[in-house]
């Protein structure tokens, strides 16, 4: 996986091929909001491609790639997606919607409800996909952790230390769980627990062979 991120291919387009799966998820979004404003009901009504639609479709599509790419969302890590990717997709999600609604007022294509609800699909699909890939990849990369090891400090740092171990395959370790003197045993950081103060690391490793 790592000589796929290093290859030059990659490098290169890395920016467009994730534009285009945005845009792939944002057309899902509009064609599941365009279901469920029919009762996933199907018939030749529900399915008529008109030219216009056609032509609305194509405007949609390129206006979403068109502001992502604005809100730089295709620059994004997506194995780090934190706040400040969250708040570029909504924003993105949100110039899209008084775009399109002004779109729909002049050309009388689509519903504004259709379109806030789709919007609002593209804001959850475009989290969830980064939200999967983060799973995913750490998923792979945990494959052959086979050494548990603790990290010492419940706080920022030893988040930021635990996020590193599971993105970088140089540090073949799985961590069990945190020692922090002044965090309450059983607090849960990133889905790991404080396992009890510094004084019963040795307790500790022994429990949990360390």
């Amino acid at each position: 996986m790592n000589s796929l991120y290093k290859s030059n291919i990659y490098q290169k387009y890395r920016g467009i091929l994730i534009s285009l799966i945005d845009v792939c998820i944002v057309l899902f979004s509009y064609l599941v909001a365009y279901m469920i404003q029919n009762n996933f009901f199907i018939n030749e009504k529900t399915i008529a491609l008109t030219k216009m639609v056609s032509l609305g479709l194509i405007f949609m599509l390129f206006l979403h790639f068109i502001v992502l790419r604005l809100f730089k969302t295709q620059m994004s890590l997506w194995t780090y997606t934190g706040p400040n990717e969250i708040i570029r997709t909504f924003l993105s999600c949100f110039v899209c919607f008084l775009i399109m609604s002004y779109f729909v007022l002049k050309v009388d294509l689509f519903s504004i409800e259709l379109i806030a609800l789709a919007e609002l699909l593209c804001f959850i699909f475009l989290l969830g996909a980064r939200m999967l890939y983060r799973m995913a990849r750490r998923y792979i990369v945990d494959v052959d952790r086979v050494d548990n090891c603790l990290i010492v400090g419940a706080g920022n740092g030893g988040y930021l230390l635990m996020n590193e171990i599971y993105h970088n395959m140089a540090y073949p370790y799985n961590v069990i769980g945190f020692l922090d003197d002044f965090k309450k045993k059983g607090t849960m950081l990133s889905g790991k627990p404080v396992l009890g103060t510094i004084s019963e690391v040795e307790r500790i490793c022994q429990e949990n062979n360390v």
